[in-house]
């Protein structure tokens, strides 16, 4: 039997997370909110960050996480445990490529 799985894809204003915090608490607190965005628009606490998507954030140092950054969340059921995987949409680097993109759900068959 098939399941069909839902991806969202969004982009995720760092910025405006880390703004005013002092610079050592900068990338950390950049990835926990990747997380808790995510938590909360799958309804899932078990979220999962790929390696590639937390290099990127932290590509910078610790102190000037990126600014913007397009995620693809997967909700991903198996054996019986169910964990949101979170990925690094490629192609979405420069401030033009998040014009116009909102957050979109998509079935996967």
């Amino acid at each position: 039997e098939m399941s069909e799985s839902v991806a969202y894809e969004m982009t995720v204003n760092l910025a405006r997370q880390t703004k005013g915090l002092r610079f050592k608490k900068r990338c950390p607190r950049a990835v926990a909110s990747v997380k808790e965005i995510v938590s909360r628009m799958t309804n899932c606490d078990d979220v999962r960050i790929a390696t590639g998507l937390n290099e990127w954030i932290w590509s910078r140092g610790i102190r000037k996480p990126v600014r913007r950054i397009r995620v693809r969340a997967t909700v991903v059921e198996e054996e019986g445990e169910k964990f949101v995987a979170v990925s690094h949409v490629q192609g979405c680097i420069l401030r033009k490529h998040f014009k116009g993109k909102y957050s979109v759900k998509k079935v996967i068959e």
